[in-house]
């Protein structure tokens, strides 16, 4: 069952994009592309965070490889 929360979130997304999110155990759990397109790290401990440090708000610094390069992801 999905909860009124996770219903008002995909509402706001186009529910045929698969690619930016997927539900799990009536959870959204977001993509790194999403993150990637959303442009900042929210703070609040996602799965796929793809910024460095992880975990803090607004940061916009994406994960490095070993080349010093940003990853895509």
């Amino acid at each position: 069952m999905v909860n009124w929360l996770v219903q008002e979130v995909l509402v706001k997304l186009n529910k045929d994009d698969k690619e930016l999110y997927y539900l799990e155990n009536g959870r959204v759990v977001f993509t790194p592309k999403y993150h990637l397109q959303r442009g900042d790290c929210c703070g609040s401990g996602c799965r796929h965070c793809p910024y460095e440090p992880k975990y803090i708000k607004g940061n916009k610094n994406t994960k490095q490889n070993e080349n010093g390069n940003s990853k895509k992801i």
